[in-house]
Parts: C-alpha cells; structure tokens; sequence
C-alpha cells in the first residue's frame, strides 16, 4: 500500500465539510477551521513519514476563506472549494481518500482525525442514505 501527502486544498476541502455536514459546529472555539486542519494535515503526515521512514514536518496550515470561496477546482465545472461540498458524494470520496492516505501508523484508529473523518463518513450517510462514492471524482483533490 502506497500513502502520500494529501494537498492544502483537500485539507481545506475536509474542514468545510466538517461543518456543513454538522460534525463540528459553527463557533466552535477548540475546533477552529485553523485547528482541524492542523489535525487532519498532521495525522497524514504522521502516516507517510511512518509508511516511508520519512520525518518531514507538518507544515503550518492556515484555514485561507478567500481561497475556500475562490479557488475554483480544475476540472470544467467542477466550482469552489465551498461549493464542491455539496457534493456529498464527492465529499465522501475524499474523505474515504484522505483516511486510505493516513492509516498508515499504529495510532490512527485512536486519532482525533480519524474520529473526525468516521462521524464525516456517518453524517452523509445518513443525510444521504448511500456511501457510493463520486464516479467522476478524482482520487483526491490537487
């Protein structure tokens, strides 16, 4: 099994669809967006630099609103960091990505961010009723 490092921007992706699915509330002064993606980008550098032997560090993350609303994803029609969260199947198959990139090490299953992604998993489930992933979808957002 390979691991790499997943982008800024499904980082970004991730901490958006934490709220809009209702996993970590609005105003939330533990679990800022700045601080979820701390955890997210840290576990999955935790998992590579286990997988690889590797010890880079986690770069900081900034949980950058102008580029959630303005960057527009590559693909034709694809839209805004924001707007690709309403995708819920598309959501589901980056979430099901970023949790394949960072199982890597012993301590993921008791991670705070698997926990995050699992109830991101279980909401749109269960708004959903379906966990089939985005065909179109890429395996990950650059």
């Amino acid at each position: 099994m390979s691991a790499w490092i997943v982008s800024e921007n499904h980082v970004r992706l991730l901490v958006e669809a934490l709220y809009k699915y209702e996993v970590v509330e609005s105003g939330n002064q533990c679990l800022t967006p700045d601080v979820l993606g701390h955890i997210l980008w840290r576990e999955n550098y935790k998992s590579v630099n286990h997988r690889y032997h590797e010890h880079a560090k986690t770069p900081t993350y900034t949980h950058n609103s102008a580029a959630v609303a303005n960057w527009e994803y590559p693909r034709a029609g694809s839209g805004t960091i924001r707007e690709l969260t309403r995708n819920s199947a598309l959501v589901y198959k980056q979430a099901q990505h970023y949790r394949y990139q960072s199982c890597e090490h012993d301590g993921w299953e008791a991670s705070q961010a698997c926990a995050l992604i699992t109830r991101l998993c279980e909401a749109i489930e269960k708004s959903t009723g379906t966990t089939e992933l985005e065909d179109g979808a890429p395996w990950g957002i650059e």
